[in-house]
């Protein structure tokens, strides 16, 4: 795996090298295609995706017609919501480009909570933090299309 690329990473903030190890043998490395969905929304989220590399797109149905709400460029989470909440797929993410992820399953997360182990601690720490990032950026696009 990739103990660096984890070392880097805002979700694996904070972890020591003994946790980032454990980090480590918890997750999965998924090559993805492009056109791949990762999640589908309101489908049985598989767990939280850290996009090493490449393009996603999330969109979201909205009556009869689908909107685009994010294109994020690796690396970056997605997923974090459904991780913690345990609710199906809020919105579709589909690979646009080639992409490198790892796969941090329920049921890994879910043994690492079960354990006590400070790994989740930290990681859902740093999902705060991720979420909290996310709304004010959502704020901010909020407040703009309202003063257009």
């Amino acid at each position: 795996m990739d103990v660096g690329f984890f070392r880097t990473h805002a979700l694996t903030k904070g972890l020591t090298g003994a946790e980032l190890e454990r980090f480590n043998n918890v997750v999965t490395k998924m090559p993805v295609k492009a056109g791949e969905r990762l999640c589908v929304e309101g489908a049985s989220a598989p767990g939280l995706f850290l996009i090493r590399d490449g393009s996603v797109k999330v969109t979201k149905k909205s009556g009869k017609s689908e909107r685009t709400l994010a294109e994020l460029q690796g690396p970056t989470v997605l997923g974090e919501l459904e991780l913690l909440s345990g609710r199906p797929c809020f919105a579709t993410v589909v690979a646009l480009s080639d992409a490198e992820a790892y796969l941090l399953s329920v049921e890994a997360f879910e043994r690492l909570v079960n354990a006590g182990d400070a790994v989740a601690s930290k990681i859902s720490r740093n999902i705060g933090r991720v979420v909290i990032d996310r709304l004010a950026e959502t704020n901010v696009k909020l407040v703009s299309l309202m003063n257009d």
